[in-house]
């Protein structure tokens, strides 16, 4: 779907992208508070979700795999190049790490039942499967 636009919300792509956008962060947000019930506090929430195929008539069904929260980045003389501190704790790096686990995840379990990851004969060893 074309999410790029601008966001004036005229044009009927502009609409299936905010629909879309909040669906996105409806998961996420409901994802989070799965595993953190603390509902007053401000959080800073970043997510990666699979957008599954869509039978007629329903929303877009949207699976959580990755999320993140954060806001810190470490300072100049905390920093350690052995691999002793998370440099970047910002939600987005955060919950790209957590992307790239789930990942490296389904690489190792390709072919397996409920596995993402199919083994390609193209290019790449590893594609998604068609969801």
């Amino acid at each position: 779907e074309k999410c790029t636009k601008s966001q004036h919300h005229h044009h009927k792509d502009d609409h299936i992208c905010v629909k879309l956008s909040e669906q996105i962060s409806k998961a996420v947000w409901k994802k989070f508070k799965q595993y953190c019930k603390e509902e007053e506090r401000k959080v800073i929430l970043a997510g990666f979700v699979l957008k599954k195929s869509k039978t007629s008539g329903e929303d877009d069904k949207l699976e959580v795999i990755a999320l993140g929260t954060g806001t810190k980045a470490v300072a100049g003389d905390k920093l350690s190049l052995k691999g002793e501190v998370v440099h970047d704790c910002h939600a987005e790096i955060v919950a790209r790490r957590s992307l790239l686990r789930w990942l490296y995840k389904q690489i190792s379990i390709a072919g397996e039942p409920g596995s993402y990851a199919i083994r390609s004969d193209g290019k790449t060893p590893f594609k998604l499967r068609p969801i």
